[in-house]
């Protein structure tokens, strides 16, 4: 954790070590560098959403070889990776948030702000008999049953644009017509 990766990545900063065969700290290294004809080295910290999460390291056979022009252009390399880094992050963690939404046994719809189906799983097209695309694009009305009037609609929605979660049982509508008892929760 001493070497110029060690310290890139504790210290947040890059780090450099101009001369392997100069610098004490090195030392550790020495057998190994040598094999390798490695006369500098630097690290470069990689960080992704406000913390340090690796080192890109570079090493040259030449003493002196990375002068401010080669930091500099590393630097914008190792934040464009970052950049990369956390958006393969971000792309993984919404892969694992979608499959958890398509497996859940629960009937899941996400609609736009207008109100109109953007996103079902399956679990709803199995409850409503509505396929994916016949679901997309309408609005949850399409299960309206008949069953409610107007005041209990109009307290439903009070509660959903005062942007509080709505909780309560519903009637609605199979696309085969038949009503089902329903347990939701609306946010």
């Amino acid at each position: 954790g001493l070497g110029p990766t060690g310290t890139a990545i504790r210290e947040e900063r890059y780090d450099l070590c101009s001369d392997t065969t100069q610098e004490p700290r090195m030392a550790p290294w020495r057998e190994i560098i040598t094999q390798h004809h490695a006369r500098s080295v630097a690290a470069f910290p990689l960080k992704t959403n406000g913390r340090t999460v690796g080192a890109l390291t570079l090493i040259h056979t030449e003493a002196y070889a990375f002068d401010e022009e080669a930091i500099s252009l590393l630097e914008q390399l190792t934040g464009d990776l970052s950049f990369a880094i956390g958006v393969g992050g971000q792309a993984r963690q919404l892969r694992l948030q979608r499959t958890a939404l398509e497996a859940a046994a629960n009937g899941i719809v996400i609609t736009d702000p207008d109100g109109v189906i953007s996103w079902v799983n399956a679990a709803f097209t199995k409850l409503t008999g509505y396929t994916v695309q016949e679901a997309v694009g309408k609005k949850p009305s399409v299960l309206k049953s008949g069953k409610h009037d107007a005041q209990f609609y109009q307290q439903l929605w009070s509660t959903i644009a005062g942007g509080q979660v709505w909780r309560g049982e519903m009637i609605n509508r199979r696309k085969d017509g038949s009503l089902y008892t329903e347990e939701m929760t609306i946010t």
